[in-house]
């Protein structure tokens, strides 16, 4: 199930996606890409939507056509805006599941996210954010450019500028299909030789293991502006199962026997794990955000805006 719906895009439309740290084609202030001023060269034409800047209303073209058109123009200093989604199956994981029965096939109890009256997944809930963040910073006339980050469905969308290469970017998030394992930086080698100019990269992912920890370390190293939003569901927060379960792995790992007994040293060693992550980002200017996906998406977004914002947590 997608979460990327029409009214979704057009209310996260008129946001805006501020720059951190200091960038090729960035010297201060908020970060903003379609402008007045020296620089400026025209793009494309798109229709007129409510809000939009009367100034830039193209009113020949109206006379002629009878319809209402905006010129958008670029200048030459975009920043370069890298959406990175994790793709691996531990990303379908579901919003809300529940401890299913006893299974047929195996007659064991497990974690029967399947049987979840919940339909979306971390994956789906990952994709309609970088979704919002596609849409501000195409509006603002950055390039874009999606990684599909799986060592088995890996795919890559060079960042370009335009509304007919978001509309590709923002299809592509609606369809994206979850296998495999996440990769190391080592392994995705064509991500590496487009992403040579410094930009902004957001990353989202789970989280499990420290081999998404090393993307953010390479990315910072390389010198962009990262931020990464860590997703997790109820389960992985809480455990909340009453009674012994076996806890079936999302990528060929074996199923763990699960008692109640545990949860308490599980939930500590997962704080533990979270809190070391973020202290590293913190010690990096990586901004790290931690988001529940039984939440609304734009909650998600808007929390990353602020953070963001001058002044916002993501600065200290």
């Amino acid at each position: 199930m997608t979460l990327i719906s029409t009214d979704f895009l057009a209310r996260m439309r008129r946001l805006n996606l501020p720059v951190r740290r200091t960038l090729p084609g960035f010297s201060h202030g908020p970060h903003r890409g379609q402008i007045r001023g020296a620089g400026l060269e025209f793009s494309e034409y798109r229709r007129y939507e409510p809000g939009d800047d009367l100034r830039r209303l193209d009113w020949k073209l109206a006379a002629r056509s009878d319809r209402y058109f905006v010129r958008e123009a670029e200048r030459d200093s975009q920043v370069p805006v890298w959406l990175l989604l994790d793709v691996s199956a531990s990303m379908l994981a579901p919003a809300g599941a529940t401890a299913a029965g006893m299974t047929a096939s195996t007659g064991k109890s497990m974690l029967g996210w399947q049987k979840s009256a919940t339909p979306y997944r971390k994956v789906d809930f990952g994709a309609a954010v970088l979704a919002a963040i596609a849409m501000m910073a195409a509006r603002q006339g950055d390039a874009v450019g999606l990684a599909l980050l799986s060592d088995s469905t890996p795919q890559l969308l060079p960042a370009r500028r335009g509304q007919r290469e978001l509309q590709r970017l923002i299809a592509t998030l609606t369809r994206v299909q979850c296998d495999g394992r996440l990769p190391l930086p080592s392994q995705a080698r064509a991500l590496a030789s487009v992403m040579r100019t410094r930009a902004v990269c957001v990353m989202v992912s789970d989280f499990i293991d420290d081999g998404s920890l090393t993307w953010l370390r390479w990315l910072q190293v390389t010198g962009h502006d990262v931020a990464a939003i860590a997703l997790d569901n109820r389960e992985e927060r809480e455990l909340p199962f009453a009674g012994a379960a076996m806890l079936e792995g999302y990528e060929g790992e074996p199923a763990l026997a699960f008692s109640p007994a545990q949860r308490s040293s599980y939930l500590q060693a997962r704080q533990q794990q979270r809190e070391q992550w973020a202290r590293w980002c913190r010690q990096h200017q990586v901004q790290w955000q931690e988001a529940a996906i039984e939440q609304a998406p734009d909650q998600v977004v808007q929390h990353f805006l602020r953070a963001r914002a001058p002044g916002g947590s993501a600065w200290s």
